[in-house]
């Protein structure tokens, strides 16, 4: 391996440099590209948060992190480290950059929660309510996160990171949307939101979801036949006009709460490829995309079940088969003969993208690590990620899990429960509260 010496420039080419640890030499190099070498070989990494991280001597870093600290320099005043393309994989000190780390971003700042007369919203996106409880969120299936609250007496769910930005950023510009700085949507920390167009809005996401894709859109026409609105999906009809009967007057030609409703038909994708497999006596066509032809002859991405996978359920003489499209999807590119050993895994870990190229065969147990590695359960009740305070309550650090923190600072999990579930105030000599 070529060692280099670090010339203090845009790095074009890959340079390597010795890893120093508590001022002392290790036998690690750390790569301009974000690899990091004990001369023999390339050390594995893996992701957990949408970060690299490795294990050396003995201990668990994140990547971009060491990376700075080598190429950046990086400081006890200088602790924040941003990726300038925003991709947290991307670790090449090209596109690394650091950041002062100040109050405004370590201390949880709380304000009256703009036109929601009662309620307090705080600057890390959590939301008090007017008895004084943390406000119970959940995502929607597009990973945005809403509360519920009352306002005249009447329950509404509102979108956390509006209610965020509306309270805390000004919107000179008078701009409709927010955007999600880092792509996460469950991230409504105050600093990873901006106010922006839905053109700037389309045009800055970085993960792209396909929950819009999946979606049946319905366009809603008056009774002259004029369009009123394209809406997302059905889901987004029920849940906002609490129309609960819509889907039987989908393309009927008959007027239903005084409109016509009518699907949108799903395009054609180029290039994709379609196979067609015989099972329980049943022969379905099966695309690389993740879609399927039903027996109307239709083409669709299946139904979405209650645990946010897609399925598909043909009739075959009176008996309803019941099928995951994912699964579907491998064995039609990727059979293998003792498939029902296995599970399959969504790499993205979005569980509606069954795209041949986002999945994969894994064992079970591979399945669990591989969910809880991108956070999966982050809100089902599984595994809650817990942020830790000083007693002062200045954030020190956001921990995966309970268990973390159990691990890797030797403490008991009960005291941290008991925190984080108002039993009591402190634990261990610091405050624990859930991740909202």
């Amino acid at each position: 391996m070529n060692i280099l010496e670090n010339t203090g420039n845009i790095l074009n080419e890959e340079i390597w440099i010795n890893f120093t640890y508590n001022e002392i030499l290790t036998e690690f190099y750390v790569s301009s590209y974000g690899k990091i070498s004990n001369c023999k070989f390339i050390i594995n990494q893996y992701k957990v948060d949408d970060y690299w991280k490795v294990d050396l001597l003995g201990f668990s870093y994140f990547v971009h992190i060491i990376v700075a600290g080598v190429f950046l320099h990086k400081d006890k005043n200088m602790r924040e480290i941003h990726h300038i393309d925003f991709n947290r994989f991307n670790n090449n000190i090209n596109n690394l950059k650091l950041g002062e780390l100040t109050n405004e971003n370590n201390i949880e700042e709380w304000r009256d929660a703009f036109e929601i007369p009662g309620y307090r919203i705080s600057s890390f996106g959590r939301l008090l309510t007017p008895t004084g409880k943390i406000s119970k969120s959940f995502p929607r299936d597009d990973n945005y996160i809403q509360s519920s609250i009352k306002i005249n007496d009447k329950e509404v769910n509102r979108y956390l990171h509006r209610i965020v930005a509306t309270t805390f950023i000004k919107n000179l510009e008078n701009k409709s949307q927010v955007n999600h700085i880092d792509g996460n949507r469950s991230n409504n920390n105050k600093n990873n939101l901006e106010w922006c167009t839905e053109s700037e809005n389309n045009t800055r996401k970085i993960f792209k979801s396909i929950t819009t894709n999946c979606a049946i859109k319905v366009i809603q026409y008056n009774s002259n036949r004029e369009q009123i609105k394209i809406w997302r999906s059905i889901k987004d009809i029920e849940n906002n006009i609490k129309y609960p009967s819509i889907k039987k007057h989908l393309d009927t030609n008959i007027l239903y709460k005084n409109c016509y409703w009518e699907r949108i038909k799903l395009e054609k994708i180029d290039n994709e490829l379609w196979k067609s497999i015989f099972i329980n006596g049943i022969n379905i066509n099966v695309s690389n995309n993740g879609r399927i032809i039903n027996q109307r002859n239709k083409i669709t991405y299946g139904s979405k079940t209650s645990g946010g996978y897609m399925k598909y359920s043909p009739n075959n003489n009176g008996v309803f088969n019941y099928f995951l499209i994912h699964r579907l999807v491998m064995l039609a590119f990727e059979f293998r003969i003792d498939h029902k050993d296995y599970d399959v895994d969504h790499k993205d870990g979005i569980k509606n993208n069954n795209k041949f190229s986002n999945l994969r065969w894994c064992t079970h147990a591979e399945n669990i690590q591989f969910a809880h590695n991108i956070k999966i359960f982050k809100f089902n009740g599984h595994i809650k990620s817990i942020d830790q305070f000083d007693l002062n309550n200045k954030f020190i650090k956001t921990w995966n899990s309970c268990k973390e923190i159990s691990i890797e600072l030797k403490i008991l999990k009960n005291g941290i429960y008991n925190c984080c579930n108002g039993i009591q105030n402190k634990s261990c000599g610091f405050i624990w509260k859930y991740h909202i």
